[in-house]
């Protein structure tokens, strides 16, 4: 028995190196066979330049092309966008999340009346609202440290 080689594309129109959509690298890619209902990883080669991994096989099987994701922070907290926005608890789930933050960044949520209700200072940036006493309303979040830059918005609650 020989072996075949097993090319994979993958989207990266930007040429970030990121796999499009994703926080995954593409230097972090790894072709995976489905081997009697266990996936098991295959040394990989990237090609970054034509958007492919190649690894070769001992037989066919299902294959798939995975990766671990990787934090994306940005290179500061000018454009920093929450979601959902308004928040709606039968609509959204437990989480708002803070996007397009700096690494090391600090979020503060205050209510309307200006007091402090949750500190965010660690990746990922989300804010579990099931766990948090917390009326509807409108609050405000300030984003500051990390690489600088500073963003401030307002967050709606829909209880």
């Amino acid at each position: 028995m020989g072996t075949v080689t097993l090319y994979l594309s993958y989207p990266d129109n930007d040429n970030n190196g990121i796999v499009d959509g994703t926080n995954i690298k593409e230097s972090d890619l790894i072709i995976y066979h489905l081997d009697n209902g266990t996936w098991t990883a295959l040394p990989t080669t990237v090609n970054g330049t034509e958007n492919t991994a190649w690894a070769y096989v001992p037989h066919f099987s299902t294959f798939t092309l995975g990766g671990t994701s990787t934090p994306i922070f940005a290179s500061n907290n000018n454009n920093v966008y929450v979601y959902p926005n308004p928040y709606k608890k039968k609509f959204a789930g437990d989480y708002i999340y803070f996007s397009n933050v700096s690494q090391e960044a600090v979020i503060k949520v205050y209510n309307i009346a200006g007091e402090l209700i949750k500190t965010i200072d660690k990746y990922p940036y989300k804010w579990n609202i099931s766990q948090e006493n917390i009326a509807s309303g409108v609050y405000i979040y300030i984003v500051t440290g990390g690489s600088g830059g500073k963003s401030t918005g307002k967050i709606g609650i829909v209880k």
